[in-house]
């Protein structure tokens, strides 16, 4: 009986024994995943780098205009569309100090051009997969990939805001001015 036990726990021994490789065999691969798929800000060796004419300080915000600019004419009316990327550096708002703030933001930036009758402004926070230093050139996943970091969006014409979304809340809502701005 004694021998039948001591071959019970030498097997058992064995059995862990074989595991432990296998577990952090796996382990250590989804590991490197995790890193790769929602981290890869850890292992980047490029340029961290940030050009400082991208770099937009406002009131008490900083923001990052990631020059992905979509321009859009209508061809039936001539009207000009633009859409605009930016990255929030460590926002330390809530989120509606932060709307108060850049939807004031939009409208100084609307009402200093005249070149588009219509921007789409897009707002995102930074991540482990957008990190400060993001770029668009293959290493980090693209701005569809990173539409979960999307925290504001503002549409906005010569008549004020057209649509708003905000992260959490959701939806789109029409507001002509932002909160603080007198129409007077």
């Amino acid at each position: 009986m004694n021998k039948i036990k001591i071959f019970l726990i030498v097997m058992l021994l064995l059995v862990v024994a074989t595991m432990i490789p296998i577990m952090l065999f796996y382990g250590v691969i989804g590991f490197e995943l995790y890193i790769g798929f929602e981290r890869p800000d850890l292992t980047y060796k490029g340029d961290k780098t940030v050009p400082e004419e991208d770099v937009i300080h406002y009131g008490k915000i900083t923001l990052r205009d990631l020059r992905l600019d979509h321009i859009e004419t209508n061809k039936y009316n001539g009207e000009r569309k633009c859409c605009k990327y930016f990255l929030v550096k460590g926002r330390q708002f809530s989120l509606k100090k932060l709307d108060e703030q850049l939807s004031k933001y939009c409208f100084d930036y609307f009402d200093s051009q005249n070149a588009y009758d219509e921007i789409h402004f897009h707002f995102y926070e930074e991540s482990g997969t957008m990190p400060w230093f993001w770029n668009n050139e293959g290493y980090f996943p693209d701005l569809e990939y990173n539409s979960d970091n999307e925290i504001i969006t503002y549409r906005i014409n010569k008549g004020g805001i057209i649509g708003h979304w905000l992260k959490g809340v959701g939806g789109y809502s029409n507001r002509n001015l932002p909160n603080g701005i007198d129409e007077t």
